[in-house]
């Protein structure tokens, strides 16, 4: 004969009276009409208060029943699985400015330094240019006009005159 283990006999007597009680349950309940629950006083009260759910869905009743009120705290519950669209319109684009804007000369990057004989002489990152009027003094700047307390320059790529003012000369 098989030793079983303790284990082992307690696994087969719950699958037997698993078994059993499923045996029980299905003849139980086999060939008995609902008509034939209500008969019996015990099992009316119980098919009372449980819903009927063999019986046919009557649509024309489930139109005019009316929803519940819901309770006062149950008003502010948020559905949680709404659909939500993830798409963020663009900011719409800027204004276009109308207002043509001025073009403006960079300041002189130039420093005067003094005058001799009519040469002047300015610097510009510590390197010294000599020049005269109507000179160059370097690829984008040009000296026009030389005055006692003033130096007219040119920034030649936009064609914008620029005064340089004198500082202690007299």
């Amino acid at each position: 004969m098989i030793q079983l283990a303790p284990r082992q006999i307690i696994l087969a007597s719950a699958l037997v009276l698993t078994l059993a009680a499923v045996a029980w349950v299905a003849t139980r309940d086999d060939g008995n009409d609902a008509q034939d629950d209500l008969a019996s006083p015990s099992r009316a009260g119980k098919l009372a208060s449980q819903p009927q759910l063999a019986m046919p869905l009557q649509v024309d009743k489930l139109a005019q029943v009316q929803p519940k009120a819901q309770p006062a705290g149950e008003q502010d519950i948020v559905d949680l699985f709404k659909p939500h669209a993830w798409y963020v319109p663009p900011p719409p684009p800027a204004p276009i400015n109308t207002v043509a804007e001025v073009a403006v000369a960079p300041p002189i990057p130039f420093v005067y330094m003094g005058r001799l004989d009519g040469v002047v002489f300015l610097t510009r990152n510590n390197l010294v240019v000599s020049a005269s009027e109507g000179e160059m003094l370097d690829s984008q700047y040009r000296l026009d006009k030389v005055n006692a307390n003033s130096l007219v320059i040119t920034y030649l790529p936009l064609d914008i005159k620029q005064t340089m003012v004198i500082k202690g000369a007299s």
